[in-house]
């Protein structure tokens, strides 16, 4: 249950206590029992949502916790050069293949692209996750990158 449902739940409740406050001597202890057993549910009712509520919390927290983890991976563990984000080494140089500019800015994941070669197409660096293609972008701290080729 939402938030929402459980506020009408408790309005609900409160409602049926004034009713059960308002009875006059007239009524019958079944009237009474009736309007007892129906606060009691809609009270039971509204403690399930709030311990749905509290359980939706938690997990949004720990996603929260999880965000805030992989940006600070992403400020203080990676460093921008040719346009793509690599892994920055203790100097401050990019190592490795660069991660993927598509997953980052659209699902906030950082997932290193995978260089492939085949006969017919050759070399291409592509996300495994997004299936993106960046062409012939190729990683740093690589034999081809110290021949100069990039």
């Amino acid at each position: 249950m939402d938030i929402m449902t459980t506020i009408a739940a408790v309005s609900k409740g409160l409602e049926v206590l004034k009713t059960l406050k308002e009875l006059d001597a007239e009524f019958d202890r079944a009237t009474y029992k009736a309007q007892l057993a129906e606060l009691m549910s809609t009270l039971a009712e509204a403690k399930t949502s709030l311990l749905d509520a509290r359980e939706n919390l938690r997990e949004k927290n720990d996603q929260i916790a999880e965000l805030k983890r992989a940006f600070e991976f992403a400020r203080d563990n990676t460093v921008i050069r040719r346009g793509m984000r690599y892994e920055r080494t203790p100097d401050g140089s990019p190592q490795g293949m660069p991660f993927c500019d598509r997953c980052e800015r659209i699902d906030g994941r950082l997932i290193r692209l995978v260089g492939t070669s085949s006969a017919k197409d050759g070399y291409k660096a592509l996300c495994p996750q997004c299936k993106s293609d960046f062409g012939r972008q190729r990683g740093f701290g690589y034999f081809e990158e110290a021949d100069g080729a990039a």
